[in-house]
């Protein structure tokens, strides 16, 4: 079920919004989703090419499946 938030922006940065919005034929309700949706993306998600390397890396791959192992038994030490 959708969400409604609220969001307090300055009168520049709301007129700058509401500027991309027009220029893409959107609302700015849609603009702001799909701008912070995009954002998400790129911040969590890896590339095909990084998908590839890992997938193609053996020694990486085993080493992930440790640490997850290691982690469920809350062995180690959290780097952050």
């Amino acid at each position: 079920m959708a969400k409604t938030i609220t969001l307090n922006v300055d009168d520049m940065l709301y007129e700058k919004l509401k500027q991309y919005a027009s220029i893409d034929n959107r609302s700015l309700a849609n603009l702001i989703k799909t701008a912070a949706l995009q954002y998400m993306e790129n911040k969590t998600l890896m590339d095909d090419f990084e998908m590839e390397e890992i997938r193609n890396n053996t020694d990486l791959r085993e080493r992930i499946r440790a640490g997850s192992r290691d982690a469920a038994k809350r062995r180690g030490r959290f780097a952050g």
